[in-house]
Order: C-alpha cells, then sequence, then structure tokens
C-alpha cells in the first residue's frame, strides 16, 4: 500500500474508533472452544433447525442443544465447508470436501448421513470443496469451484453446470441464487440457465462476499476492495453502476470501507431488526445500520474470543451466532442489557454509578472511574497505589451551581473530571441533598448525623444528634423531614433537628425495615411485611395499591420516573429481581421480562425514564428501557434420549416429519418387562442464560396422570422397576425469561413378564383344575381306606367282647364260691366280736385322747393345703406374664426385622458387600437402613439410646423418619438428611433443651453416586473407615490415616461431636466429599464390637484391634470378612455375656 494511502486508512481508522466508543457496553458473549465440542477450531458455517437446534460445520458437523453436543460424522470427511436448512421439511444439507448430501433420522432417531454427490456420474464427482449450500425456491444449490449443483428433493434430480472460469460462493436473496464467476462477474440462476447479470471492468476484478436484500427491491453487496455497494436487481445493464448514495451517509460509509479494507471483509448477514452484521478476518464483527454507520464492535477485547470470523447466523431469539477461527461465540445483540467489567478499566468491587456532565462514573473498593473514549479511566486521588473505598455517588444542584461529590473512607471528595480533592474530613456511606436548602448535605458520621452548607467551602452546620444504630436509606418528606432506618425500625430527623422514633408498640417486633423512598410527595417506608406510609410519628398505614400482592413483602428498593411509573426491587429465595410498574386505570401493569437475563445484582438506580444502572459486584449492568425486544415463544422441549437398563438407547433425539410437516414421535416404543428401567434426557435450546433453563415433568401410568413435578435444572429423569402397562412421558420447559415451552411427550408399552402374560395365566388355570381333582381323588382314596379299615376294628372289637363275656361267667362261678367260704369265716368272725367288744371298752378311753390330736394335725394340714393352693395360683399368674412378655418381645422383634430394608436393595447396587449384625437381645437398639433414590445410594449404620424394647422403639422412631426424609421427600444430602431427623426426633419425642431426657442416636450417614464414583459423608459421633490401596493415594498428608498394613492404610473421616436428638449443642451436621477409588472398602458401624469385654484380661477390645481386624481382612471378599469378624469376636469374648447391639456394614467400590 502506498504511504499516503496508509496515511488515509489510519486517519479513518481513528474516526471509526470514536464512533465504536460511543457504544453503551458490551452485549453478553458466551464463548465455545474446541475442548468443550470436542472438534476442530475452524467453523465454516452454522444453521438453526425448526426445533431450535443448533448446528455446525467444523471437522464434522456438530449438533448443539443448550446442554449437550453432538458429532455427527460424515465419513471420509475430515473439513465440513457449508450447511443450509430447509424450514419445509426440516432437513440439514451438508458440503463437505469432495461430497454433499443431508441428514436423516432413522428408526431410533439417530440423524445420519445420506449423500447426494454419490449419485452422480463420475465424471460429475471430480470436484473439492462445496463452499457454499443454499435453499432455493426451486431446489437445494451446492457450489464448487468449478462446479454448480442443484438437487430436487421431490424427484431426486442433480442439475449440473460447469464453467471455464471458478465459481465463486453462492447469494440467496430472498430464494433466488445468484454466484460470482471469477473475471466475469454476478450471474443469476434462472431455471436451468446461468445468465449473467453483473460485468463490465468493476465486477469482472471485483470479489463479492455477500448479496443481501437492501430495502424494498435493491441488494448490498460487500466486495473486497469496493466495500459496501448498493445495486438494483431489476437493471438490465450488464455493467450497471454501483451506488453508494443517496443510499448510505458518505462520510459514515467512507469509515466502514476503510475499516473493512483495513481487517478485510469476509461475509455479513441481514439482521431481523434491519441492521447488518458483517465478519471481518482482522478485528471480529462490526454491526452497520442501513445508512452505512458503524453502531457495535464486537471483537477479542470485548470478549471475542478470536478476531477472524468465518461465518455469521441470527437465531430465533436475535442473537448472534460467529463461528471463528478458534471456536464459537453466540453474542446477545437483541438484548437491552449491555455490561461494562474489568475489562473495560473497572477495578474492584462496584458500589455505585451515576452520569454528571454526559460522563458515566463507576465506584469501587478501589477508587472511583470515569468513562472516557472506549474505557474507564481512574479519577485522581482515589485511584491507583492508594486507592481507598468510594462509595456514595451525589451531584448536588440548585439554580447556578452543580457539585459532585463522593463519599470515601478518606472523607468526601468534590469530582471535577478525573480530579478528584477533598472537601468534608468525615467518612460517610452516604449523602443526602436536604430540601431546606439546596446546597445543604445530610450526612452520618458513623451514627451522629450531621448538616453542612456549601458557601464557597463546605462548612458544619449543625450536629443534629446521635442515633441508637448506624442510620441508612435517607429520604427528604415535602415537609423537609429526613426519614431513615435505625435499627431495622424507621426514625424520622424533623426540619429542627430533632431525631423521633415511633413508639415500639406501633409495628411488631419481627417486623425488618429495609429501606425509603419517595413517590408523589409521599414518604415510603420498604420493610419484609409491605410498603408503609407515614401519616405522622405514630400513626402509619400500609399501602396495597403501589404493587401487587405477590411482590408486598421484601421491597428493598423503590425508584420512580413518572407520577404513575416506578420501578421496585423484591427479593425472592435469596435473589433480587426488578420490576417495572405502571398504574394504570387503576390497574397494575407489571414487566419483569426484560430484567430476568440479569445476572445477580444488589441495586439500580434510574437514570432519568430510558436507562437503569445495574449495580452489582462484579459488573455495571445497563438496561435500555425504550428497547424494543421481541421474546421468541414458541420454544420446545426436546426429549433428546431415551435409555433402557442403562445401556441401550431406544430413541436417539429425532424425529420424522410427515406430508403435512406436523412433527410426531411414533405411536409408541413396545419393552419386554426385563427393560422397565428407562432414562429420559431432555434439553430446551433456548441459549440465552441457559443455565436458568428449568423442566419439569410427569408420567401417565395406564391413563392415569401424575402431577407435574417441581421445576428443575437436572436435564434427565429416571423410572426404575415399572409395571407392565401404556406410559406417556411429558416434558416442558422454561427459559430464562420463565417463558413455559410446548409440551413434548414419549409413548412407550411395557408388557408383562413371561409368567402373567395370557398363555400363562391358562395353564395357570389347567395346573389349578389338575390340582383340584387330584385333591378330591386322593380324599375319595383316604376314606374309603378309612372305611375298610372302621370295618376291621368292629369285627376285632365283637370278638373280644364275647371273649370277655365268658371270661366273666367263670369269673361269677369262681365267686360263688367264695362266697360261701366268707359265710363260714363270718361265724368265727362274730365270735370273735364279742372278744373285741370287751376289748373295745378298754380302748374309748384311749380314744378321746387321740380324736383331740386328730383334730389339731387337721387343721395343721388344712392351713398347709390353702398355702400350696396359693403357692400354685402365684407360679400359674407368673408363667402367664412370663408367657405374654416373651410374646410382646417376640412381636417387636417381627416388628423391628420388618422395618429392617431387604439386603437385595443394596446388593443391586453393590454387590460385594455385607451386614454384620448382632443384636444383644431378641430385638436392638442398633440398626441399619439403606435406599436408592434419584441416583444416590443412601446408607447409614446407627446407634439408638438403650438396648432391648426401649432401643428397638428409637430404632422405629429413626428409620420412619429416614423413610419420609430420603424415600419420600427425594432429600439425599446426608447433612441435611441428619438435621432433619434431629427436628423429627426432638418433635417426636417432645424434647427441650436442659431436660433430661437424652434419647437419640448416634450414626454415620453416606450418600454415594455410582455413576460419578463419588460420596457424601455426615456423621453424628459415628465416623467412616475407608480402606484404600496406598497406590491409589496421591496426597497423603491430607487425609487422615489411623492406620496402616501391607498396601493397605484406613482412612477415618471423623463425625461431629453431637448425636441426632436435643443437645446443648445443636450445630448443623457437616458434609464431606469424598471421590472414590476403585475397590476401596467402606465401614460404618456402632460401638457394639469395640466395647466387647473379653480377652485374658475381660478388658474392652477397643478401637486400635479393631482397624487391626478390618486391616487384615480388608482384600478378601465381604462374605469371608463377616465370617471373620464372628470368629474374632467369639474367641475375644468367649463365655462373657455380649454387652450391647453391634451392628457393621461393609461395601465394596
Amino acid at each position: 500500500m502506498k504511504p499516503s494511502l496508509r496515511i488515509i486508512f489510519i486517519v479513518l481508522l481513528l474516526a471509526v474508533n470514536g464512533v465504536l466508543c460511543a457504544q453503551n457496553g458490551t452485549a453478553f458473549i458466551a464463548n465455545y472452544d474446541p475442548e468443550e465440542y470436542h472438534d476442530q477450531g475452524q467453523i465454516w458455517d452454522i444453521v438453526q433447525d425448526n426445533d431450535g437446534l443448533m448446528y455446525f460445520a467444523g471437522g464434522n458437523v456438530l449438533q448443539f442443544d443448550g446442554v449437550n453436543w453432538r458429532r455427527i460424522e460424515i465419513t471420509g470427511q475430515r473439513t465440513i465447508r457449508s450447511l443450509a436448512h430447509d424450514t419445509t421439511d426440516n432437513t440439514v444439507y451438508i458440503g463437505g470436501i469432495g461430497e454433499f448430501g443431508f441428514l436423516k433420522p432413522d428408526s431410533t432417531g439417530k440423524l445420519t448421513y445420506h449423500s447426494i454427490s454419490a449419485n452422480l456420474n463420475s465424471a460429475d464427482q471430480e470436484f473439492f470443496d462445496i463452499w457454499k449450500t443454499e435453499v432455493g425456491n426451486d431446489g437445494i444449490y451446492f457450489s464448487a469451484n468449478k462446479k454448480l449443483f442443484r438437487y430436487n428433493p421431490n424427484d431426486q434430480s442433480i442439475k449440473v453446470w460447469k464453467g471455464e472460469n471458478e465459481f465463486f460462493l453462492l447469494f440467496n436473496v430472498n430464494g433466488e441464487i445468484y454466484t460470482g464467476i471469477r473475471r466475469e462477474g454476478i450471474a443469476k440462476i434462472t431455471g436451468d440457465s446461468l445468465k449473467l447479470i453483473l460485468g463490465g471492468n468493476y465486477f469482472s476484478r471485483e470479489l463479492t462476499w455477500f448479496m443481501l436484500p437492501y430495502g424494498d427491491n435493491k441488494i448490498l453487496m460487500g466486495n473486497q476492495v469496493g466495500g459496501l455497494v448498493i445495486i438494483d436487481p431489476n437493471d438490465t445493464t450488464l455493467a450497471q453502476e454501483v451506488k453508494k448514495e443517496p443510499y448510505f451517509n458518505k462520510y459514515q460509509i467512507a469509515r466502514t470501507d476503510s475499516f473493512l479494507f483495513e481487517n478485510q471483509l469476509y461475509g455479513g448477514i441481514l439482521l431481523h431488526d434491519g441492521n447488518y452484521a458483517l465478519a471481518t478476518i482482522r478485528s471480529g464483527i462490526i454491526i452497520v445500520n442501513p445508512t452505512g454507520e458503524i453502531i457495535d464492535h464486537i471483537y477479542e477485547d470485548n470478549g471475542l474470543q478470536s478476531q477472524t470470523v468465518h461465518y455469521l447466523f441470527q437465531d430465533r431469539q436475535n442473537a448472534l451466532w460467529a463461528g471463528l477461527t478458534y471456536g464459537i461465540s453466540r453474542i446477545e445483540i437483541n438484548s437491552p442489557i449491555t455490561q461494562w467489567n474489568k475489562t473495560s478499566g473497572i477495578d474492584g468491587s462496584i458500589y455505585n454509578a451515576v452520569r454528571h456532565k454526559g460522563k458515566l462514573y463507576v465506584s469501587s473498593n478501589l477508587g472511583l472511574f470515569m468513562f472516557e473514549k472506549d474505557r474507564f479511566l481512574p479519577v485522581k486521588n482515589l485511584t491507583g497505589p492508594d486507592a481507598i473505598q468510594v462509595f456514595s455517588l451525589e451531584v448536588i444542584k440548585n439554580e447556578d451551581n452543580e457539585i459532585f461529590l463522593a463519599s470515601s473512607t478518606s472523607g468526601i471528595f468534590e469530582i471535577n473530571g478525573l480530579i478528584a480533592n477533598m472537601v468534608i474530613p468525615v467518612t460517610t456511606y452516604s449523602i443526602l441533598q436536604t430540601q431546606s436548602n439546596p446546597m445543604e448535605i445530610l450526612i452520618a458520621d458513623n451514627s451522629t448525623l450531621l448538616k453542612y452548607l456549601y458557601n464557597g467551602s463546605w462548612v458544619l452546620k449543625d450536629t443534629c444528634g446521635v442515633c441508637t444504630g448506624f442510620p441508612f436509606g435517607f429520604s427528604t418528606s415535602k415537609n423537609k423531614d429526613v426519614w431513615f432506618i435505625n435499627d431495622d425500625k424507621p426514625a424520622c430527623l424533623t426540619a429542627d433537628n430533632k431525631i423521633i422514633y415511633p413508639d415500639s408498640s406501633i409495628f411488631n417486633s419481627d417486623i425488618v425495615f429495609l429501606g425509603t423512598a419517595q413517590y408523589n410527595n409521599k414518604t415510603l417506608l420498604l420493610s419484609d411485611s409491605c410498603i408503609w406510609e407515614p401519616v405522622d410519628f405514630n400513626n402509619y398505614q400500609c399501602i396495597d395499591n403501589l404493587v401487587p400482592s405477590y411482590l408486598q413483602q421484601n421491597i428493598l428498593q423503590f425508584q420512580h420516573y413518572d407520577t404513575n411509573k416506578y420501578w421496585i426491587i423484591s427479593q425472592n429465595n435469596n435473589q433480587n429481581r426488578i420490576y417495572a410498574i405502571e398504574k394504570k386505570n387503576n390497574t397494575l401493569i407489571v414487566d419483569s421480562m426484560r430484567y430476568k437475563r440479569l445476572p445477580r445484582f444488589d441495586e439500580f438506580r434510574n437514570d432519568g425514564d430510558s436507562i437503569l444502572w445495574i449495580i452489582s459486584s462484579k459488573a455495571l449492568y445497563q438496561v435500555e428501557m425504550k428497547k424494543n425486544i421481541l421474546f421468541y415463544k414458541n420454544e420446545k422441549a426436546l426429549i433428546r434420549s431415551a435409555i433402557i437398563n442403562n445401556d441401550s438407547i431406544i430413541f436417539k433425539g429425532s424425529v420424522f416429519y410427515n406430508n403435512d410437516s406436523i412433527k410426531k414421535l411414533s405411536e409408541g416404543h413396545e419393552l419386554p418387562y426385563s427393560y422397565n428401567n428407562i432414562i429420559f434426557e431432555y434439553a430446551l435450546p433456548s441459549f440465552d442464560a441457559r443455565s436458568k433453563n428449568q423442566y419439569r415433568f410427569k408420567l401417565l401410568s395406564n391413563g392415569k396422570e401424575d402431577e407435574w413435578s417441581s421445576w428443575t435444572t437436572e436435564t434427565k429423569k429416571e423410572y426404575t422397576n415399572l409395571s407392565e402397562g401404556h406410559y406417556t412421558f411429558k416434558i416442558q420447559a422454561k427459559n430464562a425469561y420463565d417463558i413455559i415451552s410446548q409440551t413434548n411427550e414419549f409413548n412407550f408399552k411395557i408388557h408383562p413378564p413371561w409368567y402373567r402374560n395370557f398363555g400363562m395365566y391358562l395353564i395357570y388355570a389347567m395346573v389349578l383344575i389338575l390340582i383340584v381333582w387330584g385333591l378330591i381323588r386322593w380324599f375319595t382314596i383316604r376314606l374309603k381306606k378309612k372305611n375298610q379299615l372302621l370295618e376291621k376294628i368292629v369285627r376285632e372289637r365283637t370278638q373280644e367282647i364275647w371273649e370277655q363275656k365268658e371270661e366273666i361267667k367263670q369269673q361269677a362261678e369262681e365267686l360263688q364260691t367264695i362266697n360261701d367260704e366268707l359265710q363260714f369265716k363270718n361265724q368265727e368272725i362274730n365270735q370273735r366280736n364279742a372278744e373285741i367288744a370287751a376289748q373295745r371298752d378298754n380302748l374309748e378311753l384311749l380314744s378321746s385322747g387321740l380324736e383331740q390330736r386328730n383334730e389339731e394335725i387337721s387343721a395343721q394340714r388344712d392351713e398347709l393345703l390353702s398355702q400350696r393352693n396359693a403357692i400354685a395360683e402365684q407360679k400359674e399368674l407368673l408363667e402367664n406374664i412370663n408367657s405374654n412378655i416373651t410374646d410382646s418381645i417376640a412381636y417387636a422383634h417381627r416388628i423391628q426385622s420388618s422395618a429392617l430394608p431387604n439386603i437385595e436393595i443394596l446388593s443391586e447396587h453393590f454387590p460385594n458387600n455385607f451386614v454384620f449384625f448382632r443384636p444383644r437381645d431378641v430385638v436392638s437398639g442398633d440398626f441399619y437402613w439403606f435406599d436408592h433414590i434419584e441416583g444416590q445410594t443412601v446408607i447409614t449404620a446407627a446407634d439408638c439410646t438403650g438396648h432391648g424394647v426401649p432401643g428397638a422403639l428409637m430404632s422405629i422412631l429413626g428409620m420412619s423418619l429416614l423413610k419420609e426424609i430420603v424415600v419420600r421427600e427425594y432429600i439425599t444430602h446426608p447433612g441435611v438428611i441428619l438435621r432433619r431427623m434431629r427436628k423429627g426426633i426432638i418433635e417426636a419425642l417432645n424434647q427441650k433443651k436442659g431436660s433430661a431426657d437424652k434419647d437419640g442416636m448416634d450414626m454415620a450417614l453416606i450418600s454415594i453416586n455410582k455413576e460419578e464414583n463419588t460420596l457424601q459423608f455426615a456423621g453424628a459421633n459415628n465416623p467412616l473407615y475407608i480402606i484404600r490401596n496406598k497406590a491409589q493415594i496421591k496426597n497423603p498428608d491430607e487425609l487422615n490415616i489411623r492406620a496402616e498394613k501391607d498396601n493397605f492404610v484406613i482412612i477415618e473421616y471423623k463425625p461431629d461431636k453431637m448425636p441426632v436428638g436435643i443437645y446443648e449443642r445443636m450445630n448443623k451436621f457437616n458434609t464431606v466429599d469424598i471421590q472414590l477409588e476403585s475397590n476401596d472398602m467402606l465401614y460404618m458401624f456402632s460401638d457394639g464390637y469395640v466395647d466387647q469385654f473379653g480377652g485374658h484380661n475381660g478388658k474392652k477390645l477397643k478401637y486400635k484391634k479393631f482397624r487391626n481386624i478390618l486391616l487384615s481382612m480388608a482384600p478378601l471378599p465381604c462374605n469371608d470378612q463377616e465370617a471373620i469378624l464372628e470368629k474374632e469376636l467369639q474367641n475375644w469374648k468367649k463365655d462373657s455375656e455380649q454387652v450391647d447391639d453391634i451392628v457393621l456394614i461393609g461395601i465394596r467400590i
């Protein structure tokens, strides 16, 4: 380039920079580098399909849904040059190197490549890069250097054009297709003919990078040398004159052309708002309006990750995508929000912002900065090596004077341009211009209120008084009183400098006041309950007609810019939100849409009715209130995949279109019962603040519809162990602006298991009939045999009776003989009786003495019988009581056993495990519990207060609380679970601090994410042991290693020293995040094992020996470990009684 021309270009570029400096901040830019999307750096083309999915031409075709990137490989291709999208059937066409075709979903929804060029004859297949692909009115066009192709999707025919000179790109202007021909000019394709429409000296030497619609019927061209020009497509003159006037401003277009020539124009697009985005090789992107003026410049200094831009595309949210030489950038050029941050020259955490005499000033903890040209410059004496915190920025005005003041930790400074001079040596956080005198200010020196007056210099006028707390939030009322907040309650400084506090009985003690404001000559007091208006010092009313009822609470800030228009900040879920409110015909119109894109912020300041300054510690945001925004409201939540049993993908995210261009999923997938676990992955292709996108879902089962789930940012949902039946999974999403998407759904059917199908039910019925028949047959045979047996018994008994009769007859005869003998002896007896009678008289004397003794003995016998009967009754009563107690304890054992989880639940996710559970009595105060929820396995070993029945009751309470918290409320965070259990136990047992009731439990609780191989632990007095191979430990100094043996060490994770229950210290339970390693062995346990007495000296086993046992058995399978624990326990305690319940869980990762 000649020196004179170079000087001209430098001058013009300086002028262009002056234009670019007038821009208002930087748009939000999201950068995606190759490491994120796993492909080459250069991106050559970009399109978006009807579902909102983005496609990028790189080394492969890249697809992005806002959550995940997918690579669609094209066989034999290492670089994709161009893409085009046909909206009529949602087909994406692809141009590569020596290849072109399109993407089409297969029966599973996977996008696959289908070649068009493979159908060409061999001579036409000889071409190289397809630099451009376009969808025209009559087909799909593909451009190579020596050939042009047109594909007709209806009949699959291909038209080929060949030229002597090389073709240069394709241009689509309202469906009409143009192409450049080197050394000839611009040709238009009409039917099957290629007609040169622009030639002559100018176009035959020029390279045209784009042709775009301009106005009603003109075309804007971007040329390599000539810059931007306008042509008339209806002018049939081959060498028509290109024009810049009267379309462009001649001064602005000269600067723009100079910039494009110096930085090498490479492409451009027409934006939805009528402006143009132009890509350059050396300086990023410029936005040009229809008059040729550069209105924005997007390049590396304000966030673009590369200066070289290959392609531009505007998506349906009006954001600009840029394909770069390194990566992809998305610029929210349509957003009304721009930002300034450290890259703009602001250091430190931002406190405040204000515009003064057309200059923007920003204060931070590192000083004060003024925006000049293209960045913020430090203000002298407040910024630099001796930087100080600058808080409030206030412009004090009267009719003749205007003073700009800044408060800081060193005092109050007066600001003039980039110079600051201290005028008041008082540290204060806020400055208020009073109504008493335009040049009077009120400040707070700690808790003391001071008034200063300006009369050539600032002098102290009044010391107004000392507040009880730290005052803030000052505002002046119409009667010149100053209201502020003191100790979370309102206070007032009267015009005669008296501080008045409202009576403490006026407001509830739990009401917190957050600030003050002025609106239509009224003082407003902002609180966490409503907006209050003071009628007088002891009379306040709650105003409910300024904001809707759902915004009444936690209003932090209120500023108005019109009688019936104002902004508020309302805090919800610890996050500030801005609402613009307009009162119209007694109706409140609330607008919050344009503010929802904002990141977290602290406060705002209005700059008239057109600009809102949003202040956060990291950045200053500018909201243009009058910029019209079109929010895309037809978004679709997309089901991206359906995975069964964690390994088989039955749906891969893409669907067909029918002849009416209505998208639908197939009628439904039919799955065998063994595949009744399914995971759905979904996304919302809404890219503004995409991390704020949320989802909700529900599952229709056999016609029964669940409620929608809560909104969540999770992008997948898993259902396990589904029963047979018809199902419909439904998904909705909402974007960062809270716009809810269309509902998408996926239908599927799960067949019953083989043992529950119709054929098996027939077999079951036949088997049942056979069983009934067999039983009847068996009973019949049995009855016959029984009758035969009875007949035999009757015959035998009859024979016995006959034999007995004969025997009795013989005995009667013998008795008669005996009777005769007895009569003879009777006579002898009578004779003797006479002799005995004489002796009887002698004995009667003796008999009377014996009768008296017999009566005494009889009385003693009766008393002994009575005592024996009483003892028998007590024995029987004790036996009944013992039986009842034994039965109750056995029933309690059955209840506790049924409450304990099935070991198979743990084995399903961790097959190599054991649970060593040894109650001291029939029932136990120790227990174990586990379940699998939402991809997390929650496991605990717990030791309740007490043994036996009391301990068992506590264990059942603990297991019930765990089921409620984990299974029903889906809480898997260990610290939260322990905190919720502590609350539940305190409420259930009605415990109070200071009482003697200290029932509770010690426990170790973990939550394992098997997919990510991570573990979270929280403990209440009980630790977690992990035994790990030494070779897998990278930083041993950071771990609490308690013992080691051979190649293994025990890592102890200590618990919080407090139980789950009432305690003098009830802090939150800490949760430890642990990255697991392969073959890690986890142990959780109660203190029953280590406290067992035994050994030679009858002492406790203790932790040292316990850890040695664990280390010695850690490499063994879990079944062997459980046997070793039992053997070691028996060898230790020998004949000693077991002193406590024992539970110990071991899990191999």
